[in-house]
């Protein structure tokens, strides 16, 4: 149980305190935010699995949604277990819940884990297949496996497992900063708050992918 729900707090918390950083470092943040905010909502989210250049007002959280692919189509917005159909699943065993926070598998088929779903305010498995959650985090590796499903099946406007930063910048952007050279994170236009996360191994490539969705 801890091991999930700490997965989830991690991935919560590195883009949530990221976006605070933000602020406290940027005298202009507001003001660009606002600006942002004004724009973004005009802007129509990605319907295709093809890559999209990066939106002139900035990501956000629906644009970020529109070009997270799970084979080769774009997650339903707004995302739910049950709006992904039948080829995915969820298990109770291992599912876990704690004061609120739920966090839970996604698997493709029976047995091929895809990545891990986190939500705040579930206190019941039966509340999960049509919740929609606050998050989602794609390792490349668990428990010492290699992720093969996810490898070959989730991407993230065009970025996969394995993929460079300079792939990474071409497909986002300039990332708000990085954590030890190691993570990067991408700010919703509109609020400030993280949507977006990568994190890279020792040799520079991608090893997790992480989607904050909209509270």
């Amino acid at each position: 149980m801890k091991k999930l729900i700490s997965l989830a707090l991690i991935s919560a918390m590195l883009l949530t305190f990221t976006a605070c950083d933000k602020k406290e470092n940027s005298s202009d943040t507001s003001t660009e935010n606002s600006q942002s905010n004004q724009t973004s909502n005009s802007e129509s989210t990605s319907t295709s699995s093809e890559p999209v250049s990066t939106p002139g007002s900035g990501w956000t959280y629906e644009t970020a949604a529109g070009v997270f692919c799970l084979d080769g189509k774009p997650i339903p917005n707004p995302f739910t277990i049950d709006a992904l159909g039948s080829d995915y699943s969820i298990k109770k065993s291992d599912t876990k819940i704690e004061d609120g926070l739920c966090s839970t598998y996604l698997y493709h088929g029976k047995d091929k884990i895809l990545y891990l779903v986190y939500y705040y305010n579930i206190n019941k498995f039966d509340e999960v297949p049509s919740a929609k959650p606050s998050g989602i985090t794609v390792l490349y590796e668990e428990d010492g496996k290699q992720n093969e499903a996810a490898r070959q099946l989730v991407s993230f406007n065009g970025i996969k497992f394995g993929a460079t930063k300079d792939e990474v910048l071409a497909a986002f952007g300039e990332p708000y900063g990085d954590v030890g050279d190691s993570v990067w994170a991408y700010t919703d236009a509109g609020t400030g708050r993280g949507c977006i996360g990568f994190v890279f191994s020792e040799d520079g490539k991608v090893k997790t992918m992480i989607l904050n969705f909209k509270d």
